[in-house]
């Protein structure tokens, strides 16, 4: 009874986000009131008031180590649109290679994510959709395109999903942010040669799939490497900086073959801007990044950064320094940039006024559902939930990653499914004993992929591909993909938790469906590319033997290449992690400023992102 009561709250917050079509806000408000009434009127949820208010304090407490970062990121895009260095930036990426399939990858594994990094709020799809278009794609495929650019959305607006993750269940940031990075490596592989079959078919597949491979393990394995050096604030930046030199040093070198290519790029550049204003575009995230560096790099510097100017309030379990936050790097780099450019105040101020547009909705968002989960928690409404997961033992596994995904699918954010669902994933993995680690790292994973379905995101892409009106076209085309990407990481959780033969089984078939033609059609997005969208990497007068050797690369190699590696990773990970499947218990669960990571091996405060890691 006491579950069916628990489960209310977050029932009629599906039931007006999916029946009613109301928005995050509208469900976020009636969801805190309604639990704050339960508390009050349900005995075994009871707090007193006095309670009730350091709950919502806790709340609130947490919220601002989010929402200190995504005004300033956002006033940053917005500065650089006003001014048209966001346009500078772009055109000049796309001028790294005349081969339309590369350009597409540029944008798809490469600029989409560093904006998504830098902004987060789906700003990547209003990037790369013009562009897009320009390369003479169909709206639906510029839309397709858009939406796959969003699969590390969970490094977005400097990863402040992996810190609000962190400091609700209380682990440290940096692991978090690895195992976020390893369990999400299959499914980026997978989609990237999904975004080649869209933008050239198999043509494209054929001639660069090893690129686009290689692409998306620099994105993600960059991120595993960068979430325990650098901290995770600069994860999303470096990763797709590095994927983006690795893709477009590709396309350089290709171009440099062909005498024809180059001709026609240098003919599409007269009249470009200088190599001054390029640099003076690019000021901003090279002064951010580099200030970011510093921080969490210099141990003296760092050190005095988390000690001085903090504002703690004990009661509320806060502690936010002001001076290593991110969001004071960004305003500091944004400043400066203004500074440089000698920007206008009638346009800072346009600016401003497009980023507090933007950050309203979705910052108030978040804020009610960050409020709603705090006092779950305390009513021990949480607790109940964890209590009936206990029942599944470990088969909790199974319905991890869909929880995440549907509180993503259902706020539009990653951001918004971690405040409703982090807390439960803790309860849930203190109950069965199950590894809390993993379970926050399938919360991001399976979050940032159900996003891309949610109905935010889809009216953003379609509107900006000019689609308006038919996002059902969209979830019929993408849905099955996303579907099964998600699907994938519920299996490797579960063959990385609890390994068995069933399992690896399970994922060879999942796996091989895309590969079946009569099934391929649904998993590929588009059943036939249209006539006018030939890729332009092989030839139509290309030899019959080529053609062979193109249907023996999509029928039997890459399908290969994907199960072993998919296979490989948890045998692998196992052998390397050791148990862990008791890894979570009670005193695991605690904040990482109180309790051992692991016993006699108390993890280090000074390592970067420790800030973030408080206790919720």
């Amino acid at each position: 009874m006491l579950t069916i009561l628990a489960v209310i709250p977050l029932a009629v917050a599906l039931a007006m986000m999916t029946l009613q079509q109301r928005n995050s806000r509208q469900a976020g408000l009636v969801t805190l009131l309604l639990v704050c009434a339960m508390t009050f009127v349900v005995p075994p949820f009871h707090l007193s008031p006095l309670q009730l208010l350091l709950s919502l304090s806790e709340g609130g407490a947490t919220s601002l180590t989010v929402l200190t970062v995504l005004l300033p990121a956002l006033l940053l895009y917005h500065l650089q649109r006003v001014t048209g260095g966001m346009n500078i930036l772009t055109q000049s990426i796309a001028r790294l290679t005349s081969d339309r399939d590369l350009q597409v990858l540029l944008l798809v594994l490469g600029l989409s994510p560093f904006v998504e990094a830098l902004c987060g709020f789906g700003v990547g799809i209003i990037v790369i959709v013009p562009m897009l278009l320009e390369l003479r794609f169909g709206a639906l495929r510029v839309a397709l395109l858009s939406l796959l650019g969003q699969l590390t959305t969970a490094w977005g607006a400097m990863g402040v999903a992996v810190v609000l993750t962190a400091s609700l269940t209380g682990l440290p940031v940096d692991q978090v942010g690895s195992l976020t990075a390893l369990l999400s490596m299959p499914t980026t592989v997978v989609l990237s040669l999904i975004c080649l079959h869209l933008s050239g078919g198999k043509a494209a597949v054929h001639r660069w799939w090893l690129v686009a491979l290689a692409a998306a393990a620099i994105l993600t394995g960059g991120a595993w490497i960068l979430s325990r050096t650098v901290g995770v604030e600069l994860v999303g930046i470096l990763s797709s900086t590095l994927a983006l030199a690795f893709v477009g040093g590709v396309g350089v070198l290709m171009t440099r073959r062909a005498p024809h290519s180059q001709r026609a790029l240098h003919k599409g550049n007269t009249g470009k801007t200088n190599r001054d204003s390029f640099w003076l575009a690019a000021a901003p995230y090279v002064l951010l990044t580099f200030f970011l560096l510093l921080s969490r790099l210099v141990p003296p510097l760092r050190d005095w950064l988390q000690t001085h100017a903090v504002l703690e309030l004990p009661a509320v379990h806060l502690s936010l320094p002001l001076l290593y936050i991110p969001g004071f790097w960004v305003s500091l780099a944004l400043l400066i940039a203004v500074g440089m450019r000698g920007t206008s105040r009638r346009m800072a101020a346009d600016a401003l006024g497009a980023a507090w547009r933007q950050f309203t909705p979705s910052a108030l968002a978040i804020l009610l559902f960050l409020l709603t989960a705090h006092v779950m928690q305390a009513s021990s409404m949480t607790a109940s939930l964890g209590a009936a997961a206990a029942s599944l033992g470990s088969r909790y596994v199974w319905i991890s990653p869909w929880l995440a995904g549907l509180g993503a699918w259902l706020t539009g954010s990653n951001l918004g499914g971690t405040a409703m669902f982090a807390l439960l994933q803790k309860a849930a993995a203190s109950r069965t004993g199950l590894s809390l680690l993993w379970l926050a790292a399938a919360q991001n994973g399976a979050g940032q992929l159900a996003r891309m379905l949610s109905p935010a995101c889809l009216m953003l892409a379609a509107t900006s591909a000019g689609l308006k009106g038919q996002e059902g076209l969209l979830i019929r085309k993408f849905g099955p993909l996303v579907l099964w990407a998600i699907a994938l990481i519920m299996l490797l959780l579960t063959a990385i938790m609890t390994p068995s033969p069933l399992v690896i089984c399970l994922l060879v078939v999942l796996l091989t469906l895309p590969c079946l033609p009569a099934l391929r059609p649904v998993f590929l997005a588009t059943p036939v590319l249209e006539s006018g969208n030939v890729s332009s990497s092989l030839s139509r007068e290309a030899p019959l033997r080529v053609r062979r050797q193109i249907a023996v690369v999509d029928r039997v190699e890459l399908p290969l290449w994907s199960m072993m590696f998919t296979i490989c990773i948890p045998q692998a990970l196992s052998q390397h992690l050791g148990p862990i499947h008791a890894v979570t218990s009670p005193h695991h669960c605690r904040s990482p400023d109180t309790r051992p990571l692991r016993p006699n091996n108390p993890p280090d405060k000074h390592q970067p992102g420790w800030a973030y890691t408080s206790s919720a």
